[in-house]
């Protein structure tokens, strides 16, 4: 006797292998949320350095452009200001504080 050809329909695997198989890919679903979220929160972090290192920058520059001259004259403006808008000016004398109007 010769078979020649062999037919298979609808080969239903147990349960526990189907189980098994939606186990697995739900477990590959959770490690590559993960790690899209994990380079989402580096990409922020590097973001965030990068912001930080301009903002100090920024900072120092305007920090070596306060001379004493220009801080004087910030003053003088911000109580001309300050008259022009009708208001009262009272400077005690020797007074070398920052006035600041907003």
């Amino acid at each position: 006797m010769t078979v020649d050809s062999v037919s298979l329909q609808q080969i239903t695997p147990p349960k526990s292998v189907t189980d098994a198989y939606a186990a697995a890919q739900n477990a590959q679903i959770k490690v590559s949320t993960e790690k899209n979220l994990l380079e989402a929160a580096q990409v922020s972090a590097q973001q965030q350095v990068v912001q930080a290192e301009a903002k100090a920058k920024a900072n120092d520059s305007l920090n070596k452009s306060l001379t004493t001259n220009v801080l004087k004259q910030n003053y003088i403006d911000t109580l001309a200001k300050l008259a022009a808008s009708g208001n009262v000016v009272v400077v005690p004398e020797g007074f070398g504080g920052i006035v600041n109007v907003k």
